[in-house]
């Protein structure tokens, strides 16, 4: 008779038990979906991932030490790299980090890439600063500011930032860190390529390192 009274116990306790691994999958599933759809990443331990690999005495974008590194030894000059694709609205997000050189520096995503005259560039620097420019007809126009202003968000000097890129339908958004740093409107530029970019200014000499890149889409 115990045992008749346990076995219908356990039978009960297993329905419980069952019912709750259920509802925990099902719940997983449901928030899964919900999610944001992931478009595409790199971790750059594939050294034939796409990205182009060149170096010159002022310049240089090569993959490094699991981290796609882009190196400059020239004043004033911006370098940039793609990832030969082609997104519409999209939040790109990456680690980046100063690996050498001068503090006099801007680094961040690009987005929207249509050609060498047309594109976004959302940008931080190594002494902790931000801004969001455009590039149109070969112009680079300011769009979060007169200047570079700066942020506590963002971590100085040889340190990682990361970063996330909002490049919606009708609005940019850089993020460091988890945190806010400019939002603004433009919606001239509809879809694109996306990628990496570094700027030197009064000292020739910085390298940034770029790594976990995903780019997720926006509605």
């Amino acid at each position: 008779m115990h045992s008749i009274i346990w076995a219908h116990q356990n039978r009960g306790l297993m329905r419980q038990i069952l019912s709750k691994v259920f509802i925990s999958m099902l719940l997983a599933a449901v928030l899964t979906g919900c999610g944001p759809k992931l478009l595409y990443q790199d971790d750059f331990s594939n050294l034939e991932s796409g990205w182009d690999t060149h170096k010159s005495p002022t310049a240089g974008t090569v993959y490094s030490q699991g981290a796609y590194r882009i190196t400059l030894n020239e004043v004033n000059r911006d370098q940039w790299s793609i990832a030969h694709q082609d997104f519409g609205n999209v939040a790109i997000e990456v680690d980046a980090s100063k690996v050498d050189g001068s503090e006099d520096n801007s680094f961040g995503v690009v987005c929207k890439y249509r050609d060498l005259n047309h594109f976004y560039m959302l940008l931080i620097s190594s002494d902790g600063a931000y801004m969001i420019q455009k590039k149109n007809e070969g112009t680079i126009s300011r769009l979060s500011g007169e200047w570079f202003e700066l942020s506590d968000a963002i971590n100085k000097g040889n340190a990682t930032n990361k970063l996330r890129a909002e490049c919606g339908s009708d609005y940019l958004a850089l993020f460091a860190n988890g945190k806010l740093l400019a939002k603004v409107k433009d919606a001239e530029y509809t879809h694109g390529d996306i990628g990496f970019v570094v700027g030197s200014y009064t000292e020739p000499y910085v390298s940034i390192a770029f790594d976990n890149l995903k780019v997720f889409e926006l509605p």
